[in-house]
């Protein structure tokens, strides 16, 4: 059996399984073994590529969504895991590991993040690279302008800054990516994301001033 070590080498397990050499189940026990789950059984394919197919079960292996997760369950272990940081840790793995991208949770980093969202890429969708960026990009505005996670049960993941100035990068970083952001057309020169960045934060600390003012005055 292939031994499954990154992400490239899902490349191998395709052509295996195209070849008959190998099958579903076996090529899904070796990317479980990777994340050191075990073995689980084969998972109906739903009219998708071997290749998509092959990444979305890597993605729930490694968010260790498990198959057997009903919807509260993963509600909050998807919770748990942008607000601890750790999604974004994982997305700095997954950046240098397939992109060769060094991310340093620095706001010029965030250049990078938009060059991989920017990029056509078959093997996993836009929901699954904006959820995995966009909690960076979230995690990054947490480190410089004092932010925190904040949700509920009907709004997806935001940012809430000082001043109680809200972002979604989650949302945001999707948008980028369907090309609803007028600012950043899909065929604009990278450096969007970084600047958004940079005028929320600074918005953040305006409004912060100005209320500081307003209470010494009063």
């Amino acid at each position: 059996m292939i031994e499954v070590k990154k992400w490239d080498d899902l490349e191998k397990l395709e052509k295996e399984v195209n070849g008959k050499r190998m099958t579903l189940d076996e090529a899904i026990a070796a990317i479980a073994k990777r994340f050191g789950l075990a073995p689980f059984g084969y998972v109906c394919r739903r009219k998708v590529s071997i290749e998509r197919f092959l990444s979305q079960i890597w993605i729930a292996c490694e968010h260790k969504l498990v198959m057997d997760m009903d919807h509260e369950e993963e509600r909050q272990y998807s919770i748990q895991i942008v607000e601890s940081g750790e999604m974004a840790a994982r997305s700095v793995r997954f950046a240098k590991e397939k992109f060769g991208f060094d991310l340093d949770y620095s706001l010029e980093s965030l250049d990078k993040v938009e060059t991989i969202l920017k990029r056509k890429n078959k093997r996993m969708n836009q929901q699954e690279l904006a959820y995995t960026f966009g909690s960076y990009v979230g995690e990054v505005m947490i480190r410089h302008g004092n932010g925190k996670w904040v949700h509920s049960d009907t709004t997806a993941f935001a940012v809430e800054l000082p001043a109680r100035l809200g972002v979604w990068p989650i949302a945001h970083c999707y948008d980028l990516m369907c090309g609803k952001i007028k600012a950043a057309p899909p065929r604009a020169p990278i450096g969007y994301l970084s600047v958004w960045a940079q005028i929320v934060l600074a918005e953040s600390r305006y409004k912060s001033q100005q209320s500081e003012s307003v209470a010494a005055s009063s």
